[in-house]
């Protein structure tokens, strides 16, 4: 039962890459906006770590990292990024992902102890 809930929540969490991807990629293609669309994955990875746990939201992070130059930087459906810009702002969002994973996952970690979030200073005192 374990493996199928450890499946299902990497399937979700790629769920909800795929379709901020292909949100992303049809805005490119509308709008033609280039630039830094890559760091609007932050807040459904935010969401992912929340929900999920900090493992789907770093699998989300790696993908969203391998997808996007494909996508959302030129030239389009290749691996390669024309600017060196575009790595920059690939590696500051994995950076600032990564960040934001742990910040989230360890404030929705529950306190323990007594409740106090001084932990034994209270008791010594």
């Amino acid at each position: 039962m374990l493996n199928v809930s450890i499946a299902l929540r990497l399937i979700l969490s790629l769920a909800v890459v795929v379709a901020i991807t292909l949100l992303l990629w049809y805005e490119k293609a509308v709008a033609h906006q280039s630039g830094i669309l890559i760091f609007f994955y932050l807040i459904p990875i935010v969401f992912v770590a929340a929900v999920f746990g900090s493992i789907p939201a770093i699998v989300a992070i790696v993908v969203a990292t391998v997808f996007a130059p494909m996508l959302l930087y030129e030239p389009l459906y290749s691996w390669h990024v024309a600017d060196s810009l575009g790595w920059s702002d690939l590696f500051w969002f994995d950076l600032l992902g990564l960040a934001a994973i742990k910040c989230t996952v360890a404030l929705l970690r529950p306190m323990k102890g007594n409740g106090d979030p001084r932990g034994r200073a209270r008791s010594l005192s």
